[in-house]
């Protein structure tokens, strides 16, 4: 009955929690945190003098990564033993749990906690065996705030000395410290390709061409390409029809770099977008292939699926700002499959957010 009664709690704590979920934050990396809960704790049944216990704990973890945190803690347990008198059982049970956080870039975080801990008895005369343990659980972090989150814990204890089995279902709030901050993310209101802080004409129409402050450029600013030498020469012949042969365009390649899970393109790479679509505009039988990658923050179909966007945004920023037909872009989603730089430093995730890569092919 005890054990049914806790399963309903758990279950009936994460519906609440996924009920009133909004956007506030995610787990820090390299983050430290304080945890204060408090609930109840259940004897195993061959404690056959232990009434429900009523415990607080105070924790301090570490997140290694989004993923990966440890958390040592200390509990204080307060209990009766039904006996004549009802004598009074205090218990102390220091923990070292470590837990994996399941889709960490929530605001509704669950997570698996396994860990070791031990029962240190003070029973008043009362004869109580110490025993070490085993644990293991599920729990869930609800973040209402940057870096503070409620949270809620059902956890499963195996003790050695007499093969007991206890419960323990506690709640309360974790707040986080330091760890790496993740940079803001940018808005680009009117989709011009200019972030909205660095816009000066915020209110730009959707498909005109616009300079690097955002506001309309009124002057075609392709650059007229030097003539030849044979053109040259012909140009000296008057009374010849002058035939300027072009050449057969190279193969180029452009590298646009994005912010961390951003799509949008960044003003500092469109003068070399603005070439491939002067590229593309002088030889139209060309097209582009668009290879999209990410770092490895995230699953790899999340990660997929945000190189798919990074494409997309290449070949929308080309036929928006430039009229080049969508048509004569390939699109490769890579997702983190080729990393050009190793991923555990923020320079080489930062370099496999080059995101995507712009070859001219015939």
């Amino acid at each position: 009955m005890k054990q049914t009664g806790i399963k309903i709690s758990v279950l009936t704590m994460l519906l609440v929690s996924m009920i009133f979920s909004t956007s506030y934050s995610e787990v820090t990396p390299q983050a430290f945190s304080i945890s204060v809960m408090g609930g109840g704790y259940s004897f195993d049944d061959n404690r056959v003098a232990l009434d429900l216990g009523k415990t607080f704990t105070l924790g301090l973890g570490y997140n290694f990564n989004q993923s990966m945190a440890a958390e040592l803690s200390a509990s204080y347990i307060h209990t009766d033993a039904d006996l004549p008198g009802d004598q009074d059982i205090y218990v102390v049970q220091p923990r070292l749990d470590f837990l994996y956080h399941i889709m960490p870039d929530n605001d509704f975080v669950p997570y698996i906690a396994v860990g070791v801990s031990g029962l240190f008895f003070e029973s008043g005369g009362i004869p109580m065996e110490d025993t070490a343990q085993v644990n293991g659980g599920l729990g869930a972090k609800l973040y209402i705030a940057q870096n503070i989150a409620l949270r809620g814990d059902a956890r499963y204890y195996y003790g050695f000395e007499d093969s007991d089995s206890d419960f323990a279902l506690t709640a309360g709030i974790v707040i986080e410290f330091g760890g790496k901050k993740k940079e803001p993310e940018r808005l680009d209101s009117d989709n011009d390709g200019v972030f909205d802080d660095e816009d000066q004409c915020p209110d730009t129409i959707e498909g005109v061409r616009v300079d690097s402050v955002g506001c309309q450029i009124k002057s075609d600013p392709y650059a007229v390409m030097e003539k030849t030498s044979d053109a040259a020469q012909a140009l000296e012949e008057s009374d010849k029809e002058i035939v300027v042969e072009k050449k057969k365009p190279e193969m180029i390649e452009v590298i646009v770099y994005f912010d961390y899970k951003n799509t949008a393109v960044k003003p500092e790479y469109r003068g070399d977008l603005e070439k491939l679509a002067y590229l593309m505009k002088e030889f139209p039988e060309i097209s582009a292939v668009v290879e999209a990658h990410t770092d490895n923050i995230g699953s790899d179909q999340y990660n997929l699926k945000l190189s798919q966007e990074r494409a997309e945004s290449i070949r929308q920023f080309m036929t928006v700002n430039y009229n080049i037909d969508a048509g004569r872009f390939e699109l490769r989603a890579m997702g983190e499959s080729q990393p050009a730089a190793p991923n555990n430093t923020d320079e080489g995730r930062a370099a496999n957010r080059r995101a995507v890569t712009i070859t001219i092919m015939e």
